[in-house]
């Protein structure tokens, strides 16, 4: 009786195991067991962002490191992923040593967090450039733009990652490398640039690369302007390990008149004019050492504004307080929603003892704060700036302005009435278009920190 009892257990616990064991293997007609066909063998296996590892597809690429690098050809988009965290891809391409260049990142898809950095390193292994977005500041639909020259010939490598190390499935990117055309030439000079260009629109950076082959080289570059009273921007990279020139950059005119002078172009800010009149800008480029050979280069980046600058410019003779010209303020509100109040003027020291007078009503209980720029801009101009209440008494005077424009601050709280600003040069050592200056005058209802 007993072993009637346990027979149908027995067979039942048989039953299970032999359903289990068909259930993980298929068998052929012969009634062989097959192995499982394995996920991928190589990677063309998987997805674009994937690689194949032990027959499986992971997340990855196989340029992540110079070992690695994957090989770039001229003026050919390749695409890559940042799909992992804190992931670096490596390019290499091969180069014959004198040529400017132009390597970018372009954005594939719809990742919104994903911002490249791109580093150059030369045959010899050095970092040579690095870029984030622009040396100009950022553009539209390029993530990273690159310019620098190459001084040596062999296999360069460039490296792309993320500013903050972030990684996804979805930062796809392309990759390009181009030789640039507009760069200088020798033999050189005020009468014969060595490249000329057409500024064509406001909004717009046009590069133009320097080598500066021997000492004391000064190359020269032309720019055909759309309209008259014309604002000129010019800036330079704010990497320069790669090149042993200090960028110095000079404004002029056709008829030889200087408009502006900056040393350090890049890591020592840009250079401007508010109006180039006559249609026509020549720029000299030059290291500020009088340096010179393969390993003095920099570029520099050109744009303009639509014509007539936005800054009020002054109008002679208004050299008295009663001669002020007026500069209009514009009300608006700060991020917190309080009120305050903006004017906008500018202009040039004509003559030695120039001085120059703008004035501005303030509102009653207001402050007044006067900020501008001059010698950070390529002007010559030292400046020396005073205010005057609506009774021609001074009340307030810039300070450490050095070559720049000495601010003021927190001039208040005030009564209603016409306040005058004066600016001239604080010594009297030079004049003409140079020496300009930019300003602009705030009035608040509150104190700001200096």
């Amino acid at each position: 009786m007993h072993f009637l009892r346990l027979a149908p257990i027995a067979l039942l616990m048989f039953a299970g195991c032999s359903k289990d064991s068909s259930d993980d293997t298929d068998t052929d007609e012969t009634g062989d067991t097959e192995i499982p066909e394995p996920e991928c063998v190589e990677d063309s296996g998987c997805l674009t962002f994937e690689v194949c590892e032990e027959n499986t597809c992971i997340d990855g690429d196989r340029n992540n490191s110079v070992e690695e690098a994957q090989t770039v050809l001229w003026d050919m988009d390749v695409a890559g992923y940042l799909q992992s965290d804190d992931d670096v891809d490596y390019y290499t391409f091969n180069a014959s040593g004198g040529e400017f260049i132009r390597v970018s990142t372009e954005p594939i898809g719809t990742d919104e967090e994903m911002n490249t950095i791109v580093t150059i390193y030369d045959p010899n292994g050095k970092v040579h450039h690095v870029e984030d977005e622009h040396a100009a500041g950022s553009v539209s639909t390029y993530d990273t733009v690159l310019y620098t020259y190459l001084p040596l010939g062999g296999a360069w490598t460039i490296a792309v990652q993320d500013v903050d190390g972030y990684g996804s499935t979805t930062s796809q990117y392309n990759v390009k490398v181009t030789e640039t055309s507009g760069y200088t030439r020798e033999t050189d000079s005020m009468l014969t640039p060595g490249y000329s260009f057409e500024a064509t629109k406001a909004n717009t950076f046009w590069a133009v690369g320097v080598l500066l082959q021997e000492e004391g080289d000064k190359d020269w570059i032309e720019v055909d302007l759309p309209w008259d009273n014309c604002p000129v921007y010019l800036q330079g990279s704010q990497y320069i390990g790669g090149t042993d020139a200090n960028p110095t950059v000079e404004f002029y005119l056709p008829d030889g008149t200087q408009l502006n002078r900056k040393e350090g172009l890049g890591p020592d800010g840009s250079a401007m004019y508010p109006e180039v009149d006559g249609k026509k800008l020549l720029i000299s480029a030059s290291d500020s050492h009088g340096g010179g050979g393969d390993a003095h280069w920099f570029f520099v980046f050109l744009s303009i504004g639509e014509s007539g600058y936005s800054y009020t410019e002054e109008e002679e003779p208004n050299d008295e307080l009663t001669e002020a010209n007026e500069i209009e303020s514009t009300w608006t509100t700060d991020d917190n929603g309080n009120p305050y109040a903006y004017a906008l003027g500018w202009g040039t020291t004509a003559w030695e003892d120039d001085e120059d007078h703008f004035y501005v009503t303030v509102e009653q209980d207001q402050y007044l704060h006067v900020w501008g720029t001059a010698g950070s801009l390529g002007s010559l101009l030292d400046a020396e700036v005073e205010v005057f209440n609506p009774a021609g008494e001074s009340i307030a005077t810039g300070t450490d302005g050095d070559d720049n424009f000495p601010d003021v601050n927190n001039v208040g709280p005030l009564d209603a009435g016409n306040y005058t600003v004066r600016v001239r040069h604080e010594e009297i050592d030079g004049a003409g278009a140079a020496w300009f200056y930019r300003f602009s005058v705030y009035q608040t209802g509150y104190t700001v920190n200096e």
